[in-house]
């Protein structure tokens, strides 16, 4: 009997330690996967900085070290970092990259994302002439002292050297730099520089023979490059320090340290010998060039300054960064004369016309902005958008609503000021205009993307279809839609949404109905009663079932054919605003008030995920096609995207510089769609 007792016990012990041996296996498991997810937001996040940076090669690199199991869209988008027609605006012109402005300020060449260069009149914005050859985006451009050549630099690998008035290129260098940051010619235009992330290497201007390299070493690499007057020396950033070189020998003159992170750009003005710097730590810096003090380290910026320029006569100092603001500075007591915020993005490039009254400023918005250089605040005129496709503004209004047709060709977007506008994605033109309609708070496209249904605080939702050519009041024959019915509630309509194929369509009104329809007989197939106003109505990928919200922040989910309850969420704290269902339709995703998003599984009701970082309301929500990916848009002015189950986001975009009222993924995955406040629609591509 003991024996067995023994033996029992021994059992019991074997099986408890088994147990708890798969018990802290799991545990371990658990604790992997954790730390593989957290090493993997690690790298999107340094990849996506890097990127913003123009990082690019380094970026790649972190993200080839990546676990292949967890890479999604993010990764596919930072990947492609640096191609032609990534990240733009609707209807403009692409994102600028670079800026120079000839000697005599009469010109203005800028560089863009796609590798083309175009020369402008400084004074008129009259495009002059086009200088295309680079493959891929330029990194650098600088006139000759003459202002009769151009230099520029590229991520394809080469130099060129530009006629300014024909735009014939002149010479054609292999750079053999992983990225050249920044150009550079002697006084006496004999010699060129290009300063790239290992070395700084020269060339005769005449014959293109090298001259022989700096190497920087460690610290760095060099990111703005300059010839002193004596031709016998260089200066240039390399890291945290600014370095001059004698290029004879490679050895170092001397250093100047002033500041805490990378210098991104260097200017000269020789007459007054003074040096300007501006780094990643938002200090822009005035140096005395003969005794290498510091002699101005003004604050403002609340961002990397990515541009420094003096005037002519070296009494004031422009800069610019990835704030977006432009400001204006007394070089010689380093008090600030203006701030301009104008620009939606980063500017690239900053400088002043002849006379120093007025400041120009480049910014990877499109737009190229003449500044009075005294008046706080103010701004003359957009002087140019180049006319490469794609970029700036689609809509000088407030956007609160969005759709995207599902080829991805159109898309819908209503303003707070009561317009409606139909825009081709591809050209970036208006097919559509619709002004003085009411605020089109909800739009959805429909029967298979031939039409578009929106809603209105009135009581009405209007189908509009394409247009037949027949005479309609108050439209124009030649625009690509028009109003053709309409859906009456008897209280204003929040929000309409359809089916993946556009068949069907819920709208979700204050009269506390949710109506469903068939769009292609335009019948009504269910009406749904509820207790108090319905806020929202979001269909499922399939149209058979319709999850609503009321404003007592209770989620409810229905079969549309029989208009039966299937189950409801327990009510969230505070109120939801944006809702959408995941592609397969086994799960649902809320944004709130709270900064919050929630995700639930459908069958069960309960709460999956909880993603929590905006910093303001979430006015929308979007699955991605394959459901492992969330975007959404919120007061906060940034575009947050998700894994669904991971509690951070893994890339957040600030490029919006208002609310962003409404966010979506095209039916293919391959772009992200955002509308904000401050009147413009971005994409973004995988």
């Amino acid at each position: 009997m003991t024996k067995r007792l023994a033996a029992t016990g021994v059992v019991a012990l074997l099986v408890f330690a088994a147990a708890a041996g798969i018990v802290r296996m799991r545990d371990l498991e658990q604790r992997v996967r954790l730390a593989e997810r957290r090493g993997y937001l690690a790298t999107v996040h340094a990849a996506h900085a890097d990127v913003r940076a123009q990082e690019i090669e380094h970026a790649k690199g972190l993200l080839e070290s990546s676990p292949p199991e967890l890479r999604g869209w993010e990764w596919d988008h930072l990947s492609a970092a640096g191609e032609a027609g990534k990240d733009a605006l609707i209807s403009g012109v692409r994102s600028l990259r670079t800026f120079a402005v000839s000697p005599d300020r009469m010109r203005i060449a800028l560089g863009s994302g796609s590798g083309g260069i175009a020369l402008y009149d400084a004074a008129t914005g009259e495009r002059k002439a086009s200088l295309d050859g680079h493959e891929k985006f330029v990194t650098a451009l600088e006139f000759d002292p003459t202002g009769e050549r151009i230099l520029s630099a590229s991520v394809d690998g080469t130099l060129r050297l530009w006629d300014a008035s024909s735009g014939e290129v002149l010479r054609v260098i292999e750079s053999t730099q992983s990225r050249v940051r920044g150009v550079a010619f002697s006084q006496d235009g004999q010699q060129i520089a290009a300063a790239g992330a290992d070395a700084i290497r020269l060339w005769d201007a005449t014959t293109a023979q090298s001259r022989g390299e700096v190497v920087p070493g460690r610290g760095g690499p060099a990111h703005s490059v300059h010839f002193l007057e004596d031709e016998e020396r260089l200066i240039s950033t390399v890291g945290s320090r600014i370095t001059e070189w004698n290029p004879s020998t490679g050895e170092v003159v001397r250093q100047l340290r002033g500041h805490r992170g990378t210098v991104n750009v260097l200017a000269l003005h020789e007459e007054t010998a003074r040096l300007a710097s501006g780094g990643v730590d938002g200090l822009v810096v005035i140096w005395d060039l003969e005794s290498g003090d510091r002699l101005h380290s003004l604050r403002g910026h609340s961002d990397s300054v990515l541009c420094v320029q003096f005037s002519t006569d070296g009494s004031r100092l422009v800069s610019g960064g990835s704030d977006r603001t432009v400001r204006v500075w007394n070089a010689l007591t380093g008090t600030p004369l203006a701030l301009h915020a104008g620009h939606g993005d980063v500017v690239y490039g900053a400088s002043f016309d002849v006379d120093g009254s007025h400041a120009y400023s480049a910014s990877a918005d499109g737009t190229v902005r003449v500044w009075d250089a005294d008046g706080m605040g103010s701004t003359s005129r957009v002087l140019a958008g180049p006319a490469w496709p794609r970029g700036r503004r689609a809509v000088e209004m407030p956007a609160i609503s969005l759709a995207v047709s599902p080829d991805a060709t159109r898309a819908v977007v209503g303003t707070r000021h009561g317009s409606l506008h139909v825009i081709d994605t591809d050209s970036g033109s208006v097919t559509t205009n619709a002004y003085q309609i009411g605020n089109a708070i909800s739009v959805t496209f429909a029967a298979g993307g031939s039409s578009f249904a929106v809603a209105f605080p009135a009581g009405l939702v209007k189908i509009w279809g394409p247009n037949d050519g027949e005479a309609v009041i108050g439209r124009s024959a030649d625009e690509e839609f028009v109003p053709l019915r309409a859906i009456d509630h008897d209280g204003p309509v929040y929000h309409v949404s359809s089916s993946a194929d556009g068949s069907r369509l819920a709208s979700a009104s204050g009269d506390r109905l949710v109506r469903v329809w068939d769009t292609g007989l335009f019948r009504p197939l269910r009406q749904i009663e509820h207790d108090s106003e319905v806020r929202l109505a979001e269909l499922d990928a399939e149209g058979v079932r319709v999850a609503t919200v009321t404003g007592d922040g209770i989620v409810r989910l229905f079969e549309v054919d029989s208009g039966e309850l299937l189950r409801q969420l327990e009510p969230q704290d505070g109120q939801i605003l944006s809702i959408a269902f995941a592609p397969s339709g086994d799960r649902l995703a809320t944004g709130g008030d709270d900064g919050a998003l929630r995700v639930f599984d459908v069958q069960s009701a309960t709460l999956r995920a909880r993603l929590s970082g905006h910093r303001g309301p979430v006015h929308s929500l979007a699955f991605s096609p394959d459901g492992s990916r969330l975007v959404s848009g919120s007061e906060d002015r940034t575009v947050r995207l998700w894994h669904v189950d991971w509690a951070e986001p893994l890339l957040v975009w600030r490029d919006h510089t208002a609310a962003v009222r409404a966010v979506l993924f095209t039916e293919d995955g391959g772009r992200i769609y955002s509308a904000s406040d401050d009147g413009t629609v971005r994409v973004w591509t995988r």
